[in-house]
């Protein structure tokens, strides 16, 4: 829309509400505004003159208020929030006078709560009310069947309650057809309770009992069974992993997973002249000792 040339005011036409100049300020005086939405736009009426609006505006009296210098204004940055469905954005605004604008917000939209179409045979039935903050908006229904039976003439059976074992739970409650009565619950299986044991070292799982899957007998038992490794044997001798034994006077085994690994002595270096072998030994000792420094180290 075109704008319409402002008429400047004669300094002798200037009335008593005209504020005077300074280095922040600008001109104000008594106007006329068209009004509509804001920001409005201000036109200087001169004597009975008076400016006509486009359709849809009038005229109407105002003072200029002041501007204020926002050159050096150091607005904090706002982000807008990202609102539920329930809710609407609000902009952020600059009020008259300010230089920064308020943060935008989520306010709630009576247009997005909406209630729950039930079918025939059900009635809406408020469950909680809403709390008037975003995301809790609108009061929350449920469809809940409406009976018409007369339950007055029911009589029920008596329910028996029911213990379930540690592997499991109890059903919920539920109703019967004509919503008099209450069904008998029944337990079930606990959803991720069967798992794999996990053994230390040495040992692994074995099920000892094997379950079914009905509360009670829901998961396999396990039990961490030591491992049994092979054994060696020498000279009609049993040896078990781990055991060392001798095989002659120089070598010596030590039994691994059934497999007997053997090495030989090896004799350290003799500072004498007179030495001899031990009876059943590998390496010579000197005279007046019973071993050798360095007797039996391995090769």
């Amino acid at each position: 829309m075109e704008r319409e040339p402002v008429k400047r005011l004669p300094l002798s036409d200037v009335n008593k509400s005209t504020l005077h100049l300074n280095s922040s300020s600008i001109f104000t005086g008594l106007v006329e505004q068209c009004r509509r939405k804001p920001p409005p736009t201000f036109f200087f009426s001169s004597g009975p003159e008076r400016k006509k609006c486009h359709s849809g505006f009038s005229f109407a009296p105002a003072m200029l208020k002041e501007r204020p210098d926002c050159s050096k204004a150091r607005c904090e940055v706002q982000f807008s929030p990202r609102c539920p469905e329930d809710s609407v954005l609000i902009e952020g605004y600059a009020p008259p006078g300010e230089c920064c604008p308020l943060p935008s917000r989520c306010v709630c939209s009576p247009a997005g709560c909406l209630r729950k179409v039930c079918q025939p045979g059900y009635l809406n039935i408020l469950v909680s009310k809403g709390s008037g903050k975003p995301g809790e908006c609108c009061d929350l229904y449920e469809c809940k069947p409406v009976f018409s039976v007369d339950c007055s003439t029911v009589e029920c059976p008596r329910v028996q309650q029911v213990q379930c074992p540690p592997d499991s739970y109890e059903t919920q409650v539920r109703l019967t057809a004509d919503g008099c009565c209450t069904l008998p619950t029944r337990c079930e299986c606990l959803p991720g309770l069967c798992g794999f044991p996990q053994c230390t070292a040495g040992s692994s799982p074995e099920v000892v009992f094997h379950g079914n899957g009905n509360p009670g007998q829901c998961c396999d038992v396990y039990e961490c069974i030591n491992e049994t490794k092979p054994a060696c044997s020498f000279n009609g001798s049993e040896y078990h992993d781990g055991d060392m034994f001798r095989m002659d006077a120089c070598r010596f085994c030590r039994c691994q997973g059934g497999v007997s690994v053997c090495f030989t002595a090896q004799c350290g270096i003799l500072h004498c002249e007179r030495h001899y072998v031990p009876e059943r030994e590998c390496c010579p000792v000197c005279e007046g000792t019973t071993s050798s420094p360095n007797d039996l180290a391995p090769d």
